[in-house]
C-alpha cells in the first residue's frame, strides 16, 4: 500500500469515528468542529486522484461533478451541493482571501497549518447551515442540515488539504497571460443570497444524483 493511501485511510478512520461517535447529533458543540477541521488538516494527504491544470487534488470518490467553469466546480455528494473555487492567482501571488467575522455566526474558526493559512464560517438560516471554509487558496462551501455539519466539514477539509499546486505551470499560465487578471468565482450565499443561485438551479439535480451515486468505499458509516 502506498504511503499517500495509508494517510488517507488514517483520515478516513478519523473521520469513521466522529460519525459513527454521535458528534453529528442535533447538539453539535463548536469542540467537535474544530477537532473535525484540526484532525483532517493535521495529517499529510498525498492521494490525488483529479488533475486539472496547474494542480491536482483528491476528489471523494462519491462526489459527483456537476458543472466546472474556469476553476470553479460544482460537485454533487448525497444531494448536497458542493462549491469549489480553487484560486490559483492567490496562490502565484500568495495573497489569501480577507476574512471578516459574520455578526451573529452559528461558528467562525481561523486556523493555519504548515503556514498555510485558513478559516470556517457557519451562518444558520432557515434550518440550514451555510458553511465557506477558505484553506489552501481554494473555497469549498455547501448548505446543510445541523446533523451533515461534521461529515461535510470533513469531506471539505480532506479536498481543501490535498491541493497541490504546480509551480512551473501556475507561473507559465500567469505570465503568459493565460489566467484572467478578473477570474471570478461563483459562491453559495448566505443570508443576503439572491433569488436564484446555482444551489436553486440545481436543487431539481438532487434527487436523480442521490438515486444514481457511487457509494464511497473510503468512507466510514
Amino acid at each position: 500500500m502506498k504511503v499517500g493511501e495509508v494517510m488517507l485511510k488514517k483520515i478516513i478512520l478519523i473521520a469513521g469515528l466522529f460519525l459513527i461517535t454521535g458528534c453529528t447529533n442535533v447538539s453539535i458543540n463548536t469542540l467537535s468542529i474544530e477537532s473535525a477541521i484540526n484532525n483532517v488538516l493535521s495529517q499529510d494527504n498525498k492521494l490525488y486522484n483529479t488533475y486539472e491544470v496547474g494542480y491536482k487534488y483528491y476528489k471523494p470518490r462519491n462526489f459527483n461533478l456537476l458543472k466546472s467553469d474556469n476553476n470553479n466546480y460544482i460537485y454533487i455528494n448525497n444531494g448536497k451541493n458542493y462549491y469549489l473555487y480553487v484560486d490559483i492567482l492567490s496562490y502565484y501571488n500568495k495573497v489569501n482571501n480577507k476574512y471578516s467575522i459574520e455578526e451573529n455566526a452559528y461558528y467562525n474558526q481561523e486556523f493555519n497549518y504548515d503556514g498555510k493559512y485558513g478559516f470556517i464560517n457557519i451562518i444558520e438560516k432557515d434550518s440550514y447551515f451555510y458553511i465557506k471554509i477558505m484553506y489552501n487558496y481554494a473555497i469549498i462551501e455547501v448548505k446543510v442540515k445541523e446533523d451533515e455539519i461534521i461529515e461535510s466539514i470533513i469531506y471539505s477539509s480532506v479536498l481543501l488539504s490535498s491541493i497541490d499546486y504546480n509551480d512551473n505551470v501556475i507561473t507559465h499560465l500567469v505570465q503568459d497571460n493565460l489566467i484572467g487578471n478578473d477570474e471570478k468565482n461563483f459562491e453559495l450565499e448566505g443570508p443576503e443570497e439572491k433569488e436564484e443561485t446555482y444551489l436553486d438551479y440545481l436543487e431539481d439535480y438532487d434527487e436523480y444524483e442521490k438515486e444514481n451515486e457511487i457509494p464511497d468505499p473510503d468512507i466510514i458509516n
